[in-house]
């Protein structure tokens, strides 16, 4: 897109890369006219993939799902409103999702690590599987490319803070990752606040059941 100084906004594509602040662009009916790089909008609708490429959010990637002018709201996770964070229309392209972030739970969800070599640094996820001892083991792709494999209580998601669970629960098709305690540390809202306690009392005769 192209912003004149009228603020008409005319449909193009660029032709070339930028030569200092200015670049040729084809622009739809007019044909091929000098625009001054700052001028110069991506076209990306409402619905669309893309993967961020600069910023404080790059590496993220998602679906835009809301829009003010040129910058996108886009929704990677279970967020109430829809709109995980906001980004430039500019540093971000088209993808296209992954195929395992549909089965695999926490693909490229951003994490923080708390694991004594590694704390404090961030990664995105990249790999969760089932181990043989019924853990989930998780691999994490660090900042400078170093790929490092860690347990489940050993990241939090980076701009949240919460456990992964928290931040993005387990769907329907995702249950065979509900194998570590599926509810620990997870926020819960309490809708009553009346608790009823029940006591038995057993028998002088009878024997209390053996623990488990």
């Amino acid at each position: 897109m192209i912003y004149n100084k009228g603020s008409n906004a005319c449909e193009g594509t660029v032709c070339m890369p930028p030569e200092g602040n200015q670049c040729e662009v084809d622009v739809l009916g007019k044909g091929v006219q000098v625009v001054q790089v700052q001028n110069l909008v991506k076209s990306i609708i409402l619905g669309e993939y893309i993967k961020v490429l600069a910023g404080v959010h790059v590496g993220k990637v998602g679906f835009v799902v809301a829009q003010s002018e040129a910058h996108l709201g886009v929704c990677v996770g279970a967020h109430t409103n829809g709109v995980d964070f906001l980004v430039h229309v500019n540093l971000v392209k088209l993808s296209t999702p992954e195929f395992t972030s549909t089965v695999m739970p926490w693909i490229n969800v951003e994490v923080t690590l708390l694991c004594q070599a590694f704390n404090g640094r961030s990664g995105f996820m990249k790999n969760v599987r089932v181990n043989t001892q019924r853990s989930l083991c998780l691999l994490v792709q660090l900042l400078d490319g170093q790929t490092i494999n860690v347990g489940y209580n050993d990241v939090q998601e980076h701009w949240s803070g919460k456990i992964l669970a928290s931040y993005q629960p387990l769907q329907p098709h995702q249950q065979q990752y509900s194998v570590e305690a599926p509810w620990k540390d997870v926020l819960v809202c309490v809708i009553s606040d009346v608790v009823e306690l029940q006591y038995y009392r057993y028998p002088s005769s009878a024997k209390a059941p053996r623990s488990a």
